[in-house]
């Protein structure tokens, strides 16, 4: 709080608030969540206005963005009488942002978009160029394993998400790793 008012000052309390956010969705105290989601997204905007060349908050600001365009109709009421309001496209549009152009949130854009390219768009986006890249990158990261390994089961592409989930299945016991639980659910 005693720090000056920079973007990146700004771009830290919106992380905070974004945390806050899902902490409180998770617990079921909606309204609050809301509330805490507002005010980081008003400070992403704030740090984008300031510096639109401020990669860095376009992965929150892309999070909330996709959240609202895909939120259900009586969501997307209460969202809008909270100030909020996204174009059609717009989050993919600023996740891509934060994907070529961020230095913190790179990767974690990219994994983002390569789930929402399943969840959302039925793999139709280049996810799996997405997710294998980051795999190839950094090959003893299990989230990115995990996650490319999630790509292709949701694409019925069976075989290769089972090397996948198996190498790190294999791993469980090794101090050195961490084990993400659903890999054995999706063996």
């Amino acid at each position: 709080d005693d720090v000056d008012d920079s973007s990146w000052r700004i771009y830290i309390g919106a992380e905070a608030n974004l945390q806050r956010a899902v902490v409180r969705a998770k617990r079921g105290k909606y309204f609050r969540a809301a509330l805490a989601a507002r005010s980081a997204y008003g400070e992403y905007n704030r740090v984008v206005k300031r510096d639109p060349q401020f990669a860095e908050a376009y992965k929150g600001l892309g999070l909330l963005h996709l959240t609202f365009e895909y939120a259900p109709g009586f969501y997307k009421r209460f969202l809008k009488i909270l100030g909020y309001s996204s174009a059609v496209g717009q989050g993919v549009a600023e996740l891509n942002v934060a994907a070529e152009s961020s230095l913190y949130n790179r990767e974690e854009a990219k994994v983002i978009l390569g789930v929402i390219d399943v969840v959302l768009f039925g793999s139709q986006r280049g996810g799996d160029e997405l997710l294998r890249a980051l795999y190839v990158e950094h090959p003893e990261n299990p989230m990115f394993s995990h996650v490319l390994g999630f790509y292709l089961y949701s694409n019925r592409r069976v075989d290769e998400a089972i090397e996948l989930f198996r190498a790190s299945s294999d791993r469980f016991d090794d101090p050195d790793y961490f084990f993400i639980d659903y890999t054995d659910q999706f063996l």
